[in-house]
């Protein structure tokens, strides 16, 4: 970053230089006409500096590790979900680590925002300072389920949505209801930071993502097989 500031005062200088030389020979018409030139080239000069250095730079500075984004995209990132009642759901792993995922690719599916996968050895230890939003939760079940998601914006903590639904976990079409409330959690994350989501990108929100359904079936069918043993 120095070495561009050398540069540009350089180039300011030799600029300052050719406009003195043309106010003392701008009787001269030939020479005014050579200076004239001069100081043409030497803009230009430093216009091209700047976009191919000076900005490159403060770009990299500004996005970090992660590629500077389109104009008008945000990236963000799911953090930890903690679970505030250990052992009052068979389905616990499902409300803290599959709400994690499910967030994940809802909210990467919308135009306005970009997801960063923090758990993958491939991102970059500091990579959360440049992040622009941070969003973290909690599952609770006391007598209804509850959601609740904290965003932050630019290290700023900002509201905190929440979502709630009584659901049975013995009941047939429990993941359908599971899904539903998450799908939920999205939609009002989208609200709180007023983003447009258009119809179809709607559509993918309130998909069914395959993995966490999946997810859900296994869970299921290990907690009836716990009980059984139980009995």
């Amino acid at each position: 970053m120095l070495s561009i500031i050398a540069r540009l005062f350089f180039i300011v200088t030799k600029f300052i230089r050719c406009f003195a030389i043309t106010k003392i020979y701008h009787s001269q018409m030939s020479q005014w006409r050579k200076n004239y030139r001069c100081m043409v080239g030497i803009l230009l000069l430093s216009a091209l500096l700047w976009l191919t250095l000076g900005r490159a730079q403060l770009q990299s500075e500004a996005c970090g590790p992660l590629p500077c984004p389109p104009l008008g995209v945000r990236y963000f990132a799911i953090g930890s979900w903690e679970n505030l009642t250990p052992g009052a759901s068979t389905f616990e792993g499902v409300w803290t680590q599959g709400t994690r995922r499910v967030l994940y690719e809802k909210l990467n599916q919308v135009h306005a925002l970009r997801g960063i996968a923090i758990d993958s050895p491939q991102v970059a230890a500091d990579v959360n300072r440049y992040l622009h939003l941070w969003i973290k939760g909690g599952f609770q079940k006391i007598e209804v389920v509850q959601l609740a998601a904290a965003v932050a914006e630019g290290g700023i903590q900002g509201q905190t949505v929440t979502v709630r639904a009584a659901i049975d976990e013995q009941a047939a079409g429990v993941e359908s209801q599971i899904l539903s409330l998450q799908n939920r959690l999205a939609e009002e994350i989208l609200r709180s930071l007023d983003i447009e989501v258009s119809e179809a990108e709607m559509e993918a929100l309130r998909k069914a993502p395959t993995d966490n359904g999946e997810a859900l079936l296994l869970s299921r069918s290990h907690s009836h097989r716990y009980r059984r043993y139980q009995e």
